[in-house]
């Protein structure tokens, strides 16, 4: 089992859990909810939010924390026929969110594959601390063309939100009344804009037959809960490779800090095919535990051993 992206998968944000909606129709709003703007307001409230990241990134930079991630196959039925979960660390290492296994259902790992991992965990290290010297150097020079990678999975979910509204990939209304973990909300609901075809890159087209919606704190102008499902399949490689399915789905619960919103459990419905025999129906939960800032010195120590 591997590890999802920092704070976060690549999916995390765009393909949710067990969303209860029609393929093609949107979640009825609450009654308490009142539709306040269209689509241009959505998109300027998510503009907004994307702006303001600047100010929440350095904080997330320091944080380590560890996560639970427990895989569950399931039947046609959706009973589940098998379960197992392992726990990891992650720290930053040179700006980049790093992760360690540490435990394999309630075992902590030994041996050989402790070696492994040790050895798997320097060279990510390292690759980290070479890629930051990279992003200086561009800097230094003022690169127009260079491309800083994201860092962590909520670089990569607002790198995702950031190229669907260059690229005009939804369709979306803003919605006021809604609450969440005793705060109140503004809710952007989205859907795939009828016709587009001009996805960038196989992520992104995958991306774009995504409907759902972006749960956002207007007083701390920061995304508290994403709900997102697959209105339609995609196919890797004309389906050599495999298949999403239609319901493919996630739900992104998060909790206030008091400066940031940071992910609470992440809940994905997987419904796919590899290849073109083996049948996939997973439902995965990303349980994220022990958030804390580390000190200055443990930031020194981190590109070392892997940390238990």
């Amino acid at each position: 089992m591997r590890a999802a992206a920092t704070l976060g998968a690549a999916f995390f944000a765009l393909l949710a859990a067990a969303v209860p909606a029609r393929s093609g129709a949107q979640p009825a709003p609450a009654p308490e909810e009142i539709r306040i703007g269209g689509h241009g307001a959505a998109e300027g409230l998510i503009e907004r939010v994307l702006d303001h990241r600047g100010a929440i990134r350095p904080l997330e930079g320091r944080l380590t924390f560890r996560q639970l991630i427990t895989t569950e196959n399931l039947d046609r039925e959706r009973e589940v026929t098998a379960s197992a979960n392992a726990l990891y660390r992650y720290v930053p290492v040179a700006g980049r969110h790093l992760w360690n296994l540490l435990e394999v259902d309630g075992e902590p790992i030994t041996g050989s594959r402790f070696r492994r991992e040790e050895r798997r965990y320097r060279k990510a290290a390292e690759a980290a601390r070479k890629e930051a010297e990279e992003d200086r150097a561009a800097a230094e020079r003022n690169d127009p063309d260079y491309e800083v990678k994201p860092k962590n999975g909520m670089d990569l979910f607002y790198k995702i939100v950031a190229d669907a509204i260059g690229l005009g990939m939804f369709e979306g209304e803003l919605y006021q009344g809604a609450s969440w973990r005793g705060r109140p909300m503004q809710v952007v609901r989205f859907r795939p804009r009828p016709g587009f075809r001009r996805a960038p890159n196989r992520i992104m087209s995958v991306v774009s037959g995504a409907e759902g919606e972006l749960w956002v704190d207007p007083e701390a102008m920061q995304v508290a809960r994403v709900r997102a499902r697959l209105t339609r399949g995609a196919s890797f490689l004309a389906g050599l490779f495999g298949r999403l399915y239609e319901g493919t789905a996630a739900d992104v619960e998060s909790e206030f800090t008091g400066d940031m919103w940071l992910p609470d459990v992440v809940t994905m419905s997987v419904n796919a095919r590899v290849f073109f025999f083996r049948r996939i129906r997973r439902r995965v939960t990303y349980d994220f535990l022990a958030f804390r800032t580390l000190t200055a010195e443990e930031r020194r120590d981190a590109g070392g051993a892997p940390p238990r």
